[in-house]
């Protein structure tokens, strides 16, 4: 169900059910944060992915190289390029490798930058 909305980008919905989720006793995994932000990322919502970046680190998920390349799409979307190089550096520090994925974001967000978009 979470994928399906993270297509629509509705992120509502999205949060409502890691809340659901959590009231029954299931806990959201990687997976489901990472739907989660890829929803934030489609609907350019940047409060809505800090409020679910929160509540991963909360449950003791840092995330993984697509956490990465979402977190920093998310940048891009909501014209926040510094943001984009700060979560590449709190990546490298956590020993997490970029990929193809996340550099072309941060080239895509280098471009964005330079349009002054």
């Amino acid at each position: 169900v979470l994928s399906s909305l993270r297509y629509d980008a509705e992120v509502d919905r999205v949060l409502m059910l890691l809340d659901t989720m959590a009231e029954r006793g299931v806990a959201p995994d990687l997976i489901s944060y990472n739907t989660a932000l890829s929803a934030c990322q489609r609907a350019a919502d940047w409060d809505a992915h800090e409020r679910v970046r929160e509540r991963m680190l909360a449950d003791g998920l840092y995330g993984d190289v697509f956490t990465y390349a979402t977190l920093v799409s998310v940048c891009e979307r909501c014209g926040r390029p510094e943001a984009a190089f700060r979560v590449r550096d709190e990546f490298e520090d956590h020993g997490v490798e970029a990929n193809t994925y996340v550099y072309n974001a941060l080239i895509s967000v280098c471009r964005m930058a330079a349009a002054g978009l």
